[in-house]
């Protein structure tokens, strides 16, 4: 990977809208910290919250009119609604898990809104702030997995939203999670700061890069989840053939490209595990299938809010009509895996929601790389788009999509751009 040149802050103009995005950052950290130490401690209101007064702050609103990837968006979410008005009744009674799915949704305009009115100079600025605040997670992460690893009881006690009971499929290998409350935000903030690390890699010197290199690497394997090791891997792949052969091309071959790339993934991702069913109880798989039962049925709108593959939707009568309720993964408003991120695009928006959703997403990514380009952005962008598969990272905690979209620009960012 060519790492950006190292920043320095003296170079460029402070604009003093930085610190509205490091109180944000740091706002919603410490919500998502929280759920650590409150095993029921929901952030959905506080993300919204510290979205909008950082939008407002730094003016991103005014921007929104400017950008077809908003329109794309509005389009998406007018999909959404009218799938909710011909299914109303049918899974669910309209009323308040309607409306917190709709917010739910509302997250990804917003973090699109934060990132529209960042200037490069901004950018460089947020880097002095927040690259000290990834070491020390780091730092404190590698420190807490040390005594997960020695004395898990003792730190249950002490933070008891933690979840320390998950083990590597197949073997006895405990699943660690730093300072977070489960082992996949550790490894997706692990691989990210990887990325982030070596984009600034002579900021940190020989002994300092080759230290926390090493703590990324170290936290994303104890975390156990192989997946975001394969997606990291392959994204860093990707990111040296697009960077390398993509000028060649038009800006709608690139767009068609992507959106049959993520196609593509979507549907090798349905596939992938159909060896390792047991008795057809596979919980993603099977989500990803009833996704597409509910797509088909409801050509081409899908099911509406708060109906499928969310966490809103646990009361939805659309697993019953699926036959998911008779799973042995399926326990009310406790079900594993329903936040899917792409089987709820699917269900609740159909085919027309995923094909807008699709389009949005490509070019609201293609935004930020035209903006904030290299080797390690690309690579950034690639990694968050797999991890979109396994977690939902554009409907979920805000500080994850947050971190995302700010390792893509601040790991592209260059000198007098």
């Amino acid at each position: 990977m060519n790492a950006s040149p190292v920043i320095e802050p003296h170079d460029v103009k402070h604009t003093g809208d930085s610190r509205f995005f490091v109180i944000g950052f740091v706002l919603l950290l410490a919500g998502f910290l929280g759920k650590s130490i409150m095993p029921n401690f929901s952030i959905g209101a506080l993300d919204i919250l510290v979205l909008v007064v950082v939008v407002c702050c730094l003016g991103g609103y005014k921007f929104t009119t400017r950008y077809r990837f908003f329109l794309l968006y509005f389009v998406f979410f007018i999909v959404l609604l009218i799938g909710t008005y011909l299914n109303a009744g049918n899974y669910t009674v309209l009323g308040l898990s309607t409306l917190v799915q709709a917010i739910v949704y509302l997250k990804m305009p917003l973090l699109c809104a934060v990132f529209i009115s960042l200037s490069p100079n901004i950018v460089v600025r947020l880097h002095s702030s927040i690259f000290p605040v990834v070491k020390v997670m780091l730092i404190a992460s590698i420190i807490l997995v040390f005594f997960e690893f020695l004395a898990p009881a003792t730190i249950m006690l002490i933070f008891p939203g933690m979840v320390l009971d998950t083990y590597v499929s197949g073997t006895d290998f405990r699943r660690l999670t730093g300072i977070f409350y489960h082992p996949t935000p550790l490894s997706y903030f692990s691989a990210l700061a990887l990325i982030y690390m070596y984009s600034f890699k002579e900021e940190l010197g020989s002994k300092g890069f080759v230290f926390y290199m090493g703590l990324c690497i170290i936290l994303m394997v104890v975390s156990g989840q192989r997946g975001e090791i394969i997606f990291l891997i392959f994204s860093v792949l990707m990111a040296f053939c697009i960077v390398r052969f993509a000028p060649r091309f038009h800006s709608w071959p690139k767009l068609v490209s992507c959106v049959l790339f993520f196609l593509l993934l979507f549907w090798l991702n349905v596939n992938s595990d159909i060896s390792f069913i047991e008795g057809g109880e596979v919980a993603r798989l099977v989500l990803y299938l009833g996704a597409l039962d509910i797509a088909n049925l409801h050509f081409p709108f899908g099911s509406g809010l708060a109906t499928f593959g969310s966490s809103a939707s646990y009361d939805s009568l659309a697993y019953y009509d699926t036959g998911i309720s008779d799973l042995w993964w399926y326990v009310g408003d406790h079900n594993y895996l329903t936040d899917t991120f792409w089987a709820m695009i699917v269900g609740e928006g159909g085919w027309l929601g995923l094909a807008v959703y699709i389009l949005f997403l490509v070019s609201f990514f293609f935004f930020l790389l035209s903006s904030f380009s290299g080797v390690c952005s690309t690579a950034a962008a690639l990694f968050i788009g797999l991890e979109t598969f396994t977690n939902p990272i554009f409907t979920g905690a805000a500080f994850l999509s947050l971190f995302g979209l700010y390792i893509i620009v601040v790991s592209g960012v260059r000198h007098g751009r």
